[in-house]
């Protein structure tokens, strides 16, 4: 089916990997390890203000802990098998590792972010509080400024082997 290709991962990707695995760990230690003090009614949906306007059991905090799973498993998933990738140049024998290691490079974003999110707002439900919108904006905007950064970069010329960390 896929070509599961040996990438090698670099010290960024290792941390934003570590810190992607221990948010998504997050996601469900935080409200089993609160339970108790979550409110019977938490929010479940915020307005563009960051405000709550829908509210729900406190069980209800488990879907976005599971949504989130559904992500960081299909963006790790997705990072082995370079073969299904999207990319925005042509892959040839002399730019192939310089654009895999790009973009396993922007998958490791996407997911840091992605976990990051979705842990603000697990916290902010369980606590009850509103979202602060300049938070989720800011991560959105870093989210697409990183698919752009990783994108532009696999066009260029990759460096020498010797250049490359």
């Amino acid at each position: 089916m896929f070509h599961k290709e040996k990438l090698t991962t670099t010290p960024y990707q290792k941390v934003l990997n570590l810190l992607s695995f221990l948010l998504f760990l997050g996601l469900f230690l935080y409200p089993v390890l609160i339970w108790s003090k979550i409110p019977d009614e938490i929010p479940t949906h915020y307005n563009f203000a960051g405000e709550a306007d829908a509210f729900g059991s406190k069980s209800s905090i488990l879907i976005p802990s599971l949504i989130g799973a559904l992500l960081y498993g299909l963006l790790l998933f997705v990072g082995h098998f370079p073969d299904i990738w999207n990319v925005p140049v042509k892959i040839t024998a002399e730019n192939k590792d310089w654009v895999y290691r790009n973009i396993k490079s922007l998958l490791s974003t996407m997911n840091f972010l992605i976990m990051l999110l979705y842990f603000y707002i697990n916290y902010r439900s369980a606590s009850q509080k509103d979202l602060n919108p300049v938070i989720i904006i800011g991560v959105i905007i870093f989210l697409f400024t990183s698919i752009l950064y990783f994108c532009l970069r696999c066009k260029k010329t990759p460096p020498s082997p010797k250049d490359v960390s």
